[in-house]
């Protein structure tokens, strides 16, 4: 990272040696030099959701599912991911994408005839590397799912050695990670505030790993999947051939065996006050395996259905049809909104991109602004300029501690009543109605320059900058301090 990308943003030396996705930065660290962010997450994006596709083809066609109801299946996945925690496996660039496309792949090989039981061990342990816990979980389900069918666990037993040495060799990375992180000094922690697993879990990304933020009836969503998945496992079994079979029992094992995470963290967090297993995303892998092997076992079953009815396979086709029409139509909506830049994609208004031209052309290098902790994510790229901080952008508010710390003087309380994106809200809406004597204690203790918020949000401070959407408030003169 280059410490002057921004002026005066990094004034301490990045501990380089700390590298939770070093794989994944080694990767993509000579693509992006060359090429920049814009060509990288274009290719990125087409290799993510290549390998993705390869893993789904392979197990479409080990679960004899043609193409038009594996389309409808991943379509049908693809519109809602996740059961309860947010998770997903299509929508970015990132290590845990790879991840999961190994996942699939070396599921896929897991329920052919004969599994290539080395392979499968050396891709997961790449899985691992690329992203530890996605790579984790699905070691343990898949590798577990294995071990309970006699004829694989014979297999497994007589290429322990080298099923091991594979497993190790592709994961190394992963073991490299994680020591680091285990051996790693605890960072300073403010006084007074909360730990910094407590801070991820329960504030930061507690729609991810908190059960208490989640809707009240998300178990109905749970119940749900698990029923339908379960009923068509049983349906599947009793007209599958013996082949097809094994590789059914399989796909069944491995979602099972994704359930204990997930089940144990319903049991624990009740007692784990400090996030310290919580933060291991427990949810993560269950969250999307279970509603994609449902919809895949339920291709399955449409494909025996219209091998059997002709008018189900018309059916089917029609219905692929329109839903590719309309996802067709909305993908060249988006795309044509990515051509025109500012746009609804990018999040980002004119009078937003207008705020921040005008603090890269008229404010000083080194400046510091605090800015709406939602919805200003851009402003550090767009303005080159220092942020208070967001509450999405961890990093760039200065790290977990600093994070909390300054989120709670945005919404001016530090005891939170929610965390997660329901937080995020509440901050940003209490940010709308900070008082004068609030915004300029900040100011001061924290040396900031401006203070950016929506036009509607009156204050007596001198307006630097004004539009219809935004002001721009500068620090009155007898608050500046000598810089």
């Amino acid at each position: 990272m280059d410490v002057n990308w921004i002026p005066g943003y990094f004034p301490n030396p990045i501990d380089t040696s700390i590298k939770r996705q070093f794989l994944f930065q080694l990767l993509v660290h000579p693509p992006l030099s060359t090429f920049g962010f814009l060509a990288l997450s274009i290719i990125g994006r087409l290799l993510s959701f290549g390998l993705l596709a390869l893993g789904l083809t392979q197990l479409g066609k080990a679960l004899r599912i043609g193409p038009v109801c594996l389309a409808l299946a991943v379509i049908t996945f693809f519109n809602n991911q996740s059961i309860v925690a947010g998770e997903w496996i299509v929508s970015g660039f990132e290590p845990k994408v790879l991840s999961y496309g190994l996942a699939l792949l070396s599921l896929a090989w897991s329920i052919e005839p004969i599994p290539p039981i080395r392979r499968i061990f050396v891709i997961l342990g790449f899985a691992c590397s690329l992203h530890v816990l996605v790579g984790f979980y699905a070691s343990i389900a898949i590798i577990g799912a294995l071990f309970l069918q006699g004829t694989t666990r014979a297999e497994i037993h007589r290429h322990w050695r080298s099923s091991l040495l594979s497993f190790l060799l592709g994961g190394a990375f992963a073991i490299w990670c994680a020591a680091i992180h285990l051996f790693s000094p605890s960072p300073t922690r403010i006084p007074q505030e909360l730990s910094n697993t407590a801070m991820y879990v329960f504030y930061r990304s507690a729609h991810h790993l908190d059960p208490r933020v989640w809707s009240s009836l998300w178990w109905l969503a749970g119940l749900g999947y698990l029923l339908a998945f379960l009923l068509l496992c049983w349906w599947l079994q009793k007209n599958f051939s013996k082949q097809d079979s094994r590789a059914l029992k399989t796909i069944h094992y491995t979602i099972l065996l994704s359930l204990i995470p997930f089940l144990t963290g319903l049991c624990i967090y009740h007692f784990d006050n400090q996030g310290k297993i919580m933060q291991l995303y427990l949810f993560r892998f269950a969250d999307v395996m279970l509603p994609l092997c449902t919809c895949l076992l339920g291709a399955s079953l449409l494909q025996r259905i219209s091998e059997h009815y002709r008018a189900a396979a018309y059916v089917s086709g029609l219905i692929l049809i329109c839903t590719l029409g309309f996802y067709l139509t909305k993908t060249s909506r988006q795309f044509d909104s990515i051509a025109h830049f500012p746009g609804s994609e990018q999040k980002i208004t004119t009078d937003w991109l207008d705020v921040t031209q005008w603090a890269n052309t008229y404010t000083k290098a080194d400046d510091l602004f605090i800015v709406p902790p939602v919805g200003a994510e851009s402003f550090p790229w767009l303005a080159r300029r220092r942020i208070y901080g967001t509450f999405k952008q961890v990093a760039l508010s200065g790290g977990l501690q600093s994070w909390h710390q300054r989120m709670s003087k945005l919404a001016n309380q530090k005891d939170w009543p929610i965390g997660g994106k329901a937080a995020a809200s509440w901050i940003n809406e209490r940010y709308r109605f900070l008082g004068e004597d609030e915004v300029l204690r900040i100011m001061e203790e924290d040396d900031a320059q401006y203070f950016i918020t929506n036009s509607g949000h009156q204050l007596s401070f001198p307006t630097a900058y004004h539009n219809a959407k935004f002001t721009v408030y500068e620090r009155p003169a007898h608050a500046t301090r000598e810089r």
